[in-house]
């Protein structure tokens, strides 16, 4: 999605590299174990009736358990900070953002719309209406509103940046060097998202993120591009639920 070239410039700003264990136990704390409980906690719900009722309360509940075991890892495991977290000085100027995002957004975009019929991922009515069931009622509920649109604009976005662009893309570029890298952390972010309608647009985006975390250096810039797409497409959505 980036014309530049990923490689690195001569000066590279130098952070720890997690090893396979920290990124085991940065993704089992910060996605499967807050991930497996939601799940299992909207079955139980579903089986009482009121699983529609408690699903901006449950995906509430997941990010906190989400960010809570995420902070353990990075601060209780492995003792970093923001700079070691990647949150450095940017290599290259953050202003290219400006161009960098509407041509991610716009490339994820028509990447789903042509591609994905092709491999049959295309969009549907239904997909759609799943996307926003969890939002339905929201807006008589102005602080879970604000909660959840916080949790799916900033902190969602700041959890996976950090586990996909951190541990796991630093973790296979020491090994397999930085293309493989970009490719492999985008496939895994995409896969995650489950939905077939969700992962052809978001296989492309997550290549993007990849090559924005590269060439500018820092996790700024790759988190600041996640947290405007996801605006965006919580905008959207909002529009036509609420």
């Amino acid at each position: 999605m980036i014309v530049a070239s990923p490689s690195q410039p001569s000066t590279p700003t130098r952070l720890p590299g997690p090893t396979w264990r920290d990124v085991l136990a940065a993704f089992v704390l910060g996605m499967v174990v807050p991930v497996g409980a939601l799940i299992g906690g909207l079955l139980l719900a579903r089986a009482f009736g009121v699983a529609r009722q408690l699903l901006p309360f449950a995906v509430a509940a997941a990010v906190l358990v989400m960010t809570v075991g995420l902070y353990w890892v990075v601060r209780s495991r492995l003792r970093w900070g923001w700079r070691e977290l990647g949150f450095t000085p940017a290599a290259r100027s953050l202003w290219h953002l400006c161009w960098e995002l509407p041509v991610m957004v716009l490339g994820s975009a028509l990447f789903a719309a042509t591609v994905g019929p092709l491999v049959g991922l295309a969009p549907t009515s239904d997909a759609d209406r799943a996307s926003g069931s969890s939002l339905n009622g929201l807006g008589d509920r102005p602080l879970l509103l604000a909660f959840t649109v916080l949790a799916l604009v900033v902190i969602g976005p700041l959890v996976e940046e950090v586990l996909f662009r951190r541990f796991l893309l630093d973790a296979i570029r020491a090994r397999c060097g930085t293309w493989l890298a970009v490719l492999g952390s985008g496939v895994v972010f995409a896969l995650v998202h489950v939905s077939p309608q969700v992962i052809c647009y978001v296989l492309p985006l997550g290549f993007a993120l990849g090559l924005l975390r590269v060439w500018h250096q820092t996790l700024w810039a790759s988190l600041l591009a996640h947290c405007a797409n996801n605006a965006l497409v919580t905008a959207i959505t909002l529009t036509l639920v609420l």
